[in-house]
C-alpha cells in the first residue's frame, strides 16, 4: 500500500457473519473494485480464524460487532 501510495482498508468479519458475505460480494463487484482499488488495498481479517485477528479487531475495529472496517494511512 505504501509503495503504491494507497491506504489500507481493514475489513473485519467472521465465518458465521451473513452481512460480512454481502460486504465481500459488494467489494468483489467489478465497478466497486475498480474505484476502491484505485485508493485502497483491502485486507480482510477474520476475527475467528486469523491468528491475532481478534486482538487486531479490538485495536482497530472498536469492538462493536462485525462486519467492521477501519482505514489506515
Amino acid at each position: 500500500a505504501k509503495k503504491d501510495d494507497k491506504r489500507v482498508f481493514l475489513v473485519f468479519g467472521s465465518p458465521t457473519c451473513g452481512w460480512c458475505k454481502y460486504l465481500d460480494k459488494y467489494h468483489a463487484d467489478a465497478e466497486v473494485e475498480k474505484v476502491v482499488g484505485k485508493y485502497f488495498v483491502i485486507v480482510k481479517v477474520d476475527v475467528v480464524t486469523n491468528p491475532g485477528g481478534e486482538e487486531m479487531y479490538k485495536k482497530y475495529g472498536s469492538d462493536r460487532g462485525v462486519p467492521a472496517f477501519t482505514v489506515l494511512d
